[in-house]
């Protein structure tokens, strides 16, 4: 039988505020969190009519995917095919991520130059959709079945991820602030 708890009881793991400040219950669990967040900001962003509104959170939505396909490149992904030699699954798994990185930046690159990126926004919900089931439906119940401790990776993905967070907004405020100076 696989186990996922090395150290503590599973509560107290459960309850071990992560870096975010996340409650981190396993590693697949913080990564499902993400895909329902982004999800929820793609159907909202079809509601949206305030242009100001709708492009920022186009931002908030690539800045998530590009925090996100980085943790699971960097940190899942790795442990993930250790674990279970799925050199097939994993590879199709970053080649959509490759897919996913290309649409994000056409979408940053119409929003800049200020056209619209409503197709290219389409496009990238649905690559992400399919990602995230085939995902869903076959690497985290394998991840499962190993003998990850998918509460300490868990552990490892919310604290990168909050770094990552702080510094892409750190590189977007200097960005607004360089673009908009005129020394």
């Amino acid at each position: 039988m696989p186990t996922h708890i090395t150290g503590g009881s599973p509560d107290m793991t459960r309850t071990t505020a992560a870096a975010t400040g996340d409650k981190v219950a396993d590693a697949t669990d913080l990564l499902q969190r993400d895909h329902r967040q982004v999800e929820s900001w793609f159907h909202a962003c079809e509601s949206l009519s305030d242009q100001q509104q709708k492009a920022e959170l186009i931002q908030k939505i690539c800045m998530a995917l590009k925090v996100h396909t980085q943790i699971e490149e960097e940190i899942f992904y790795p442990r993930f095919r250790a674990e279970t030699d799925e050199q097939g699954l994993v590879q199709e798994a970053i080649d959509e991520h490759a897919e996913v990185k290309r649409l994000i930046a056409e979408v940053e690159q119409r929003q800049a130059q200020g056209q619209d990126c409503t197709e290219q926004l389409r496009e990238m919900q649905q690559c992400v959709m399919h990602h995230v089931k085939e995902e869903e439906g076959e690497m985290f119940p394998k991840a499962r079945n190993t003998d990850i401790d998918l509460f300490a990776l868990g552990g490892e993905l919310a604290t990168r991820r909050s770094e990552l967070m702080q510094q892409m907004t750190v590189q977007r405020n200097q960005g607004q602030l360089d673009s908009g100076s005129n020394i």
